[in-house]
């Protein structure tokens, strides 16, 4: 009867998935295990199962053997290792698309935000928020950096048709009717914290400041910086590129008045001058500036329209480590 009553408790037992992506942490995975440990003790006094889902995007230090074996001896983690550096964002959907609990949360191995907030996500999952994110209202970086990221979030909201966020981080609770959809866009160019923003609204959201990285090296480099900054622009609205288009439209229709000007001013025996040449060679730049930044943003939904539609990513897994399941007691 006992082990009937046990059973029956964790039948009734919320799962929450942790998804934790990993590149290059050889020197914080024992902090993470520390901490997802402790995570596991206060979880259990809610009642609720951890399942640990690890994605490693193909570290190149110690991290995969460090995972090997925390997944060998503990049966709620499960860790991958992919056959290539995919990206941050991926690995985030590779992990949510494995994961089976209740509920999942992305928590990055940097550690850079609290586990501790889990404990809060959790609770106001179980009663009866769907998503839940965190905001980060104040950060241990540069003023330079600092300002890059307010004048970015700025051109941000003005260029997107879907309501975001500020400061919200990829440290966040989704729920399991909301999690698939998240998913759903496939690998390439996501931008997830944003999606979740503008496609289903938080159901509650927690302020904290954002520590620095203790230990180890970050692995955002300049170029992904530009590509995930660039994918939240051209991906949550057709703002951008409808000004750009309509600039094309205001410049084009200048010219043609320009020129018709120009014609009827010459046919009447005008003569340009040669001191005016400075001003019509501005005109010039600002105008080969404007076509080139429309340009661009045209390349750039080419890039993601050929990466999603004629290349698209689906990351593979070169080695997996393999859960066991508990024998099931017996029923005396």
């Amino acid at each position: 009867m006992e082990n009937s009553s046990h059973n029956r408790r964790l039948a009734e037992a919320k799962k929450v998935s942790l998804i934790i992506p990993v590149f290059n942490e050889e020197e914080n995975i024992p902090f993470v295990i520390e901490a997802v440990l402790a995570l596991k003790e206060r979880l259990s006094r809610k009642g609720c199962l951890l399942e640990v889902i690890v994605t490693d995007n193909h570290s190149t230090d110690g991290s995969w053997s460090a995972l090997r074996e925390w997944a060998a001896s503990n049966e709620e983690v499960t860790a991958f290792r992919l056959t290539r550096n995919y990206g941050f964002q991926a690995s985030l959907v590779f992990g949510i698309r494995k994961a089976s609990g209740d509920c999942v949360v992305i928590l990055q191995s940097d550690l850079q935000d609290p586990p501790e907030l889990i404990d809060e996500m959790v609770q106001l999952w179980l009663d009866g928020s769907r998503v839940v994110v965190a905001r980060a209202v104040d950060r241990a970086e540069g003023i330079v950096m600092k300002s890059i990221r307010r004048a970015y979030y700025l051109l941000l909201q003005l260029t997107s048709d879907k309501p975001l966020m500020r400061g919200v981080q990829d440290f966040y609770l989704l729920d399991r009717s909301v999690y698939p959809d998240v998913t759903s866009g496939g690998y390439t160019h996501q931008f997830l914290r944003g999606h979740i923003v503008g496609l289903f609204g938080p159901d509650s959201v927690i302020d904290y400041d954002r520590a620095e990285r203790k230990r180890g090296k970050t692995s955002f480099s300049l170029s992904s910086y530009y590509r995930i900054g660039m994918d939240g622009l051209l991906l949550h609205g057709s703002r951008l590129i409808r000004a750009g288009a309509m600039l094309s439209v205001f410049f084009a229709i200048m010219s043609i008045v320009a020129l018709v000007l120009l014609v009827a001013f010459i046919a009447v025996g005008w003569r340009p001058a040669v001191a005016g040449w400075a001003s019509v060679i501005l005109l010039q730049l600002i105008l080969f500036g404007v076509l080139g930044f429309v340009l661009a943003i045209v390349l750039e939904y080419l890039v993601r329209i050929y990466e999603s539609a004629v290349a698209p990513v689906n990351p593979q897994v070169q080695d997996q480590t393999v859960r066991h399941p508990q024998e099931e007691p017996r029923v005396q």
